[in-house]
């Protein structure tokens, strides 16, 4: 890389990162989950009962205007009753605040942060957003250096930046730039065949814990590429950790995270009844699916999916089933930029939403940054990109066996 190029690139990097930094600190959007996750500082504090609820919103009173504070407090649609009764509760009620915190204190590296930066701007309202832009900025640093690997051009950063949602992470009071942040540290290591992957993957379900599903799928990659002893130690710690995590924070459980999450929300989740009613389960993967065919990172899924389909296509002389599993597993093993950019984030997002239906665009905007990286890195490469000319039965078959020699002719 020339001198002017290297110039460049810093450049580009450091006018990114200074804007997603300023925007998330001084425009913060300022959503409900603030009041949640003050609270939760506010109860690792010792806090309990009026006394927290008094406190947690007289801070976010103090750094929301009146109007934020009356949307924050009474909904922001009129016409939904059960925004606003929820809201009105928790707000009015200190069991109902009480009962929202075991959904948020599992993020327990996030909630440690914001109660460290809160204690220097003095006030946990604050520090929520300026974590969140803090990690957002790093986020992107490591990023940049995903892009040098997979040897996609520097420019392109700013717009892997707006298009996956990166920039819009930084303005959150959530822990989901912090995940991200070591999300992307977690795949960039598995790029480079570091030994750190297996310390971040084991660590990451502190991060968020529905990022356990990327520390399995790290460590199968790894596992398949012979690293078979570090990775059952990394999973099982992680899973641990997952465990313990849960455990600690008094989570409800997975079904009454389904419930209060995509049926209806409730004060009191503690007392929460499960739906009996067959279609309050079917309708939330409905609507998943149309909010994330919807969305605006969705691009970076439905182009990544048609090159994919596009390569194999052209590419693949299709083997029986007992030969299909062997072509993936060495897929894993030799082409591990592909692995890591493409089948991790999509399969990362699909058992997500199989889990929890629920497409909040900032829960997969590291997968959304990955496929875009994948599609920059491999769309313009020649003999890849998918409207070039289709190779000859013959040729495909031989493509395929040069990689693996028992799947090329028969």
């Amino acid at each position: 890389m020339s001198s002017l190029s290297t110039a460049v690139s810093w450049v580009v990097l450091c006018v990114t990162v200074a804007c997603v930094l300023l925007v998330g600190i001084k425009k913060p959007s300022q959503d409900w989950d603030i009041i949640a996750y003050v609270a939760s500082a506010y109860q690792l504090d010792g806090l309990r009962g009026q006394e927290l609820s008094s406190r947690t919103y007289a801070d976010v009173r103090a750094d929301v205007s009146d109007d934020k504070f009356k949307t924050l407090t009474e909904g922001d649609h009129p016409g939904n009753l059960v925004e606003s009764n929820y809201r009105k509760t928790v707000y009015s009620d200190p069991k109902a605040l009480t009962e929202q915190i075991p959904f948020y204190s599992i993020k327990i590296v996030y909630i440690e942060l914001l109660r460290l930066v809160g204690h220097v701007v003095d006030s946990y309202s604050k520090s929520t957003y300026i974590v969140s832009s803090v990690f957002s900025a790093l986020g992107i640093v490591v990023l940049s250096r995903v892009l040098y690997i997979a040897n996609v051009h520097f420019l392109a950063l700013p717009f892997i930046v707006m298009g996956s949602g990166v920039s819009e992470l930084a303005k959150t009071s959530s822990a989901d730039s912090l995940a991200v942040f070591a999300g992307m540290l977690c795949i960039l290591a598995l790029l480079k065949r570091s030994r750190m992957v297996f310390l971040l993957a084991a660590i990451l379900p502190a991060m968020r814990t529905d990022y356990i599903l990327i520390s399995m799928l790290v460590l199968a990659v790894e596992f398949v590429r012979e690293r078979r002893a570090a990775s059952i130690i990394s999973a099982a710690v992680a899973l641990l950790a997952y465990i313990s995590i849960n455990k600690f924070s008094g989570n409800y459980g997975w079904l009454t995270l389904f419930n209060h999450s995509v049926v209806a929300a409730t004060p009191y989740p503690a007392e929460l009844t499960p739906s009996s009613n067959w279609m309050d389960y079917i309708r939330p993967y409905v609507a998943a699916i149309y909010d994330m065919i919807s969305s605006s990172n969705s691009i970076a899924y439905v182009v990544a999916i048609y090159f994919v389909c596009a390569l194999l296509l052209r590419d693949w002389r299709i083997p029986p089933i007992s030969r299909l599993a062997r072509y993936v597993l060495m897929v894993c093993r030799k082409d591990i930029q592909s692995t890591a950019l493409l089948v991790v984030p999509i399969l990362f997002v699909a058992g997500h939403l199989l889990m929890f239906p629920d497409y909040e665009p900032r829960f997969f905007v590291l997968s959304a940054a990955l496929a875009l990286v994948w599609i920059l890195s491999k769309g313009t490469i020649k003999g890849l990109a998918p409207w070039q000319r289709a190779r000859s039965p013959t040729e495909a078959s031989a493509a395929v066996g040069a990689l693996d020699p028992s799947l090329g002719p028969a």
